[in-house]
């Protein structure tokens, strides 16, 4: 994918969009992580986060704030490319999902 986009635009930009892709990324991993703690309390888990609060483990949430926090210091161009790309994901993972069945 980084091979096609280089000729659209300088390195600079695509080294943006790399890093919009990894902080979302991160962000919907931590995300998960908290859901997974309420919805599925009962799973064996193979590691356990450190510092929770109840259920609530607090470096996730910490982590979430922290990504937020760098993901807005984008330019407008990096969210419309990023929101292009998770929206043509989204399209190709719906699409295979529906020949699947």
């Amino acid at each position: 994918m980084a091979a096609v986009l280089v000729p659209i635009g300088s390195v600079k930009i695509l080294a943006e969009m790399s890093s919009f892709a990894a902080l979302v990324a991160f962000f919907a991993v931590n995300v998960v992580l908290i859901v997974l703690r309420y919805r599925m309390p009962g799973h064996k888990r193979p590691f356990r986060v450190p510092l929770a609060v109840g259920r609530l483990p607090v470096l996730p949430l910490l982590a979430i704030a922290s990504i937020a926090l760098l993901l807005s210091h984008f330019d407008w161009q990096i969210y419309v490319a990023g929101g292009i790309a998770l929206a043509a994901s989204a399209l190709a993972f719906g699409i295979r999902q529906w020949f699947r069945r």
